[in-house]
């Protein structure tokens, strides 16, 4: 029988593999803002920022016997103001993998930190056209509150970007 997929957070000894990982999701993905030839980030920047950003991101990476095949970035506000939020920046999943509830797992992780650092919404855009996203979303106890119309331009046309929340307290 097979092991379950588990998820765990990033750690700096991962960063290699999270890094390839990434690649690779921006060349399966057309739902992701930035296609894989703008997703090309010289190493020592990717590490800059992951390094003043940490105490701001997590990072949750979904894996299958030791390979990473997913991951999810949830950031939290620099500004006092905005303390109560958490954003959620990315959630992918190798397509291989796509389907068997790994996403959902992924979510539950950010959703779960989010309220140990209590905080009172979880936010997040998605491409219109996600469909599959926008059903775990809206599955999850997400609700749409605006749209920016036409705001992407994909290979099969324009597309709006939809803005989503879930009310955590």
């Amino acid at each position: 029988m097979d092991e379950p997929v588990s998820i765990q957070s990033f750690t700096w000894s991962h960063i290699g593999s999270f890094l390839s990982l990434r690649r690779q999701l921006a060349r399966e993905s057309i739902h992701v803002a930035m296609n894989d030839r703008e997703h090309v980030e010289a190493l020592p920047w990717v590490l800059a920022r992951m390094v003043v950003h940490r105490k701001r991101t997590r990072i949750f990476l979904a894996a299958d016997q030791g390979r990473f095949i997913g991951y999810a970035t949830l950031l939290f506000p620099r500004f006092q103001k905005f303390r109560g939020n958490a954003y959620l920046a990315t959630v992918s999943v190798q397509k291989s993998y796509r389907n068997r509830g790994i996403g959902t797992q992924l979510m539950h992780s950010v959703e779960q930190c989010a309220r140990d650092r209590r905080a009172r919404r979880l936010e997040l855009e998605v491409f219109s056209r996600n469909e599959a996203a926008l059903c775990l979303y809206r599955k999850l106890g997400f609700v749409e509150e605006g749209r920016r119309r036409q705001a992407v331009e994909n290979v099969d046309g324009l597309d709006d970007i939809v803005f989503m929340a879930k009310m955590l307290v």
